[in-house]
Parts: structure tokens; C-alpha cells; sequence
């Protein structure tokens, strides 16, 4: 097969895909219309044009992607046609679902998260830590008692010390 003949094969397929899943939003915007016929135009679902351009695009992948598995050099058959129209009608379905779930996944945990504060001694200098974890691995909140101003994290903190006073480690004095 040649290149001209693979983009041939996967705009027919793209394009009975795209048939397909146009079939599917005429009978959803039925189905609209019949929703919307008892209420008034304030409380009426409009259709979301940008969702239907994306629906009939998803279609048109879903139909190349069925023509590409039929190998080299399909027969475009009428049983063929519709198989790839019906790829596209029910493809498109799969793909939505799946994008839909994943990303409403992927959302939720990016709007749930924790936030742990860790603060030190109050006989040492104040300092405090906080960390966002994405709701996904959050756990319960992490508390951490003063140890001679050490975080868990291993950052030291200096300590006031009086000038005055000799340096311990000079022994030449």
C-alpha cells in the first residue's frame, strides 16, 4: 500500500466514522428537543456547539481507526460501510466515556487536596512549612513534636548565641 492510498483509507474511514456519530447527535438533539419541549426558553438546555464539533471529530478518529485494523486494500462493501459508520456511532460513545471518567478523575483530584502545617519549638525561631498534597495520596494531617530546632525535614534552624561568650570549639585561647 502506498502512503496515498493509506490517507485515502483513513479519510473514508474518518469520514464514515464522522457519518456515524452524526447519525448519534441528531437522535441526541432529539432527544433534546423532546426534553425541552414543556419548559420555557429561560430554563431550556441549549446544545453546546463546541461539544458537537468535538463529538463528530471523535467519530472520525474512531471510523479511521476501524478502517486501519481492516489491514491493506478493504472492500468497501455496504456491510463494510455501515461497520465503519457503526464504529463511529459506538466508538465515539466509548471514547467520550473514557475522557469523561479520566478526566473527571484527574479533576477531582486536583480540587481536593490537604495542606499540612509543621511549626517548630516556640523557644526557637518560628518557622513554618506548609505542603499541598494532591487528594489522591493525601493523608491524615503529620504532626511533628520540637527537637532542638530540626524539622523532619533535616533543615537547621540557628540558634541566638551570646556574643559574649567563648567559642567552645576554641581551644587556642
Amino acid at each position: 500500500m502506498t502512503p496515498i492510498e493509506i490517507i485515502q483509507n483513513l479519510l473514508a474511514g474518518g469520514l464514515l466514522g464522522l457519518i456515524g456519530q452524526g447519525i448519534r447527535m441528531a437522535i441526541g438533539l432529539k432527544k433534546l428537543s423532546d426534553v425541552n419541549a414543556g419548559k420555557d426558553a429561560a430554563t431550556a438546555e441549549k446544545p453546546d456547539g463546541t461539544r458537537l464539533l468535538i463529538s463528530l471529530f471523535i467519530g472520525f478518529i474512531a471510523g479511521a481507526l476501524f478502517l486501519l485494523t481492516k489491514g491493506d486494500n478493504p472492500v468497501f462493501t455496504t456491510e463494510f460501510i455501515f461497520s465503519a459508520m457503526a464504529a463511529g456511532y459506538s466508538g465515539a460513545d466509548f471514547i467520550e466515556g473514557l475522557f469523561s471518567n479520566t478526566l473527571g478523575k484527574m479533576n477531582a483530584q486536583a480540587t481536593v487536596a490537604t495542606t499540612t502545617t509543621v511549626t517548630t519549638a516556640p523557644a526557637s525561631p518560628v518557622v513554618t512549612t506548609t505542603t499541598t498534597t494532591p487528594a489522591s495520596t493525601a493523608a491524615a494531617p503529620i504532626t511533628a513534636a520540637p527537637v532542638d530546632n530540626t524539622i523532619t525535614n533535616n533543615i537547621t534552624l540557628p540558634t541566638q548565641t551570646d556574643s559574649s561568650e567563648p567559642d567552645a570549639t576554641n581551644t587556642n585561647s
